[in-house]
């Protein structure tokens, strides 16, 4: 995806993502307790939550009562303020054009030793208290992927792909969530990773790569079935389509968590799923937010 100079300018933005992680860096301060980590998401999502908010990204959204993402890593940049509990919102995927389309964009976002890999998710959690947004006003978990093994030898992430493309519901906490390990993730002050490339953002990314077969894979980029349903006609917008390339660190902190045993940390399953009739205080406030991040993707 070719990169919107023409339009938005970001070169006096010091905190750009996506970045390089360098997991050989022995100069990254190294945090060892979260006390405050929580992460309790939507205990359903189907193909169903899938949205093409933007004229460039397609999504999943997150609906439920009580899901919550929140860590202690917030205070390292604002010790003055409790740790911010963010309200998981949406997420979505980068998997860029690859170089068949003549662009160097291929795989993830962010790369790891400055190696891309295949698939990238993005799971974004909205900051919805008005009087720290100046701070961040969303915290993002980054996902990487890489098509390793064969179709036959299906991993949690192929099964729950699998049921998100096929009409069938996911619940976002058993089935996926709780195989990440959140005490090992490298955290930092980023940005959007599409115009306006706004700032206020906690980035967390895992750097445990999780294989999919290659059967997977293929849900994204050329879909067929998305194209079809959600582009207008002629429209090529793609799932996972759109992709940055890592931008400098420009002096960042980038703090190195390692945990022991916390591979489900503050993991609760019971989220409930919820309309907007049933909580239309809580739905509106996050609808809005979210439309004004939209707007900045």
């Amino acid at each position: 995806m070719k990169e919107f100079t023409a339009l938005y300018n970001p070169s006096d933005m010091k905190r750009q993502s996506p970045i390089n992680i360098n997991t050989h860096d022995k100069s990254f301060p190294t945090v060892t307790q979260d006390e405050a980590l929580t992460t309790k998401f939507a205990s359903k999502v189907s193909y169903k939550n899938v949205r093409r908010p933007n004229d460039h990204a397609f999504d999943y959204e997150l609906v439920g009562k009580d899901m919550e993402f929140k860590t202690s890593l917030s205070q390292w940049w604002f010790p003055e303020i409790d740790p911010i509990s963010f309200t998981p919102a949406q997420f979505h995927f980068h998997k860029g054009r690859g170089a068949a389309k003549g662009e160097n964009d291929n795989g993830s976002e962010h790369t790891v030793n400055g190696h891309h890999l295949d698939l990238e998710m993005h799971i974004v959690n909205l900051n919805l208290n008005k009087d720290t947004q100046d701070k961040f006003i969303a915290a993002v978990i980054g996902i990487v992927f890489q098509a390793g093994h064969e179709d036959n030898e299906e991993t949690f992430a192929d099964k729950s792909f699998k049921k998100l493309f096929h009409d069938e519901p996911v619940n976002f906490n058993e089935d996926f969530f709780q195989h990440m390990n959140m005490g090992e993730r490298y955290v930092y002050r980023g940005s959007l990773t599409t115009p306006p490339y706004s700032e206020p953002l906690l980035w967390n990314f895992m750097p445990e790569v999780i294989s999919i077969s290659q059967k997977t894979l293929s849900y994204f980029g050329g879909n067929e079935r998305v194209r079809k349903e959600f582009n207008d006609k002629g429209g090529q917008i793609q799932f996972g389509g759109a992709n940055r390339m890592p931008k400098a660190i420009n002096g960042r902190q980038i703090i190195k968590v390692d945990i022991d045993d916390q591979t489900t940390a503050a993991f609760e399953n019971e989220v409930t799923y919820f309309t907007q009739e049933q909580d239309e205080s809580l739905y509106t406030q996050k609808l809005d937010l979210l439309k004004t991040y939209l707007t900045q993707m």
